[in-house]
């Protein structure tokens, strides 16, 4: 039904706008910080580059008929910004603030499933929590994993001078 499609296009245009203008105490936009991302960066984790810009386009162009594509989507935004910098950073943070924020809209948004039902909303933040812990030990292990391959100068035991002849 057109009717149908057209209120679940509003609905997620909504929820993209709210998301994307929420603004901190102080005023701040939070996704503003995204705008530090590299366009294309080398280590590019996904084959596709997720940006706000590609989702505003596929909204304007009414590509996304279901929000667990647009959440899928949206969420790999997130997750893009947290792989392309380290945990300390406020695009990290931002990142982190925004999905969460995202997901209480959503709840809102969507009645908690009395208005739209979607298996998007099984997501919740405790779900997000159990992402984050595997984000980052997935970037634990790999930072490891960097550092024994890196070479590094060892003091060496059998030098000419220790020799014993």
């Amino acid at each position: 039904d057109d009717s149908v499609q057209n209120l679940v296009c509003e609905l997620l245009t909504c929820l993209f706008i709210q998301t994307f203008n929420y603004e901190d105490q102080d005023g701040q936009c939070i996704s503003d910080s995204f705008s530090e991302l590299p366009e294309q960066a080398e280590n590019e984790p996904f084959d596709i580059v997720y940006t706000f810009d590609m989702i505003r386009q596929n909204l304007d162009q009414r590509r996304y008929r279901r929000l667990d594509a647009f959440q899928t989507d949206l969420f790999k935004v997130f997750e893009r910004a947290r792989k392309l910098t380290l945990p300390p950073s406020k695009v990290y943070q931002d990142s982190i603030k925004l999905e969460k924020i995202y997901i209480r809209l959503r709840d809102e948004i969507c009645q908690h499933g009395s208005l739209l039902r979607s298996p998007a909303l099984l997501f919740n933040e405790d779900r997000l929590q159990h992402e984050l812990v595997r984000e980052r030990t997935e970037k634990d292990s790999l930072a490891n994993t960097n550092n024994q391959n890196s070479i590094s100068p060892t003091k060496s035991s059998d030098s000419d001078e220790n020799k014993v002849y």
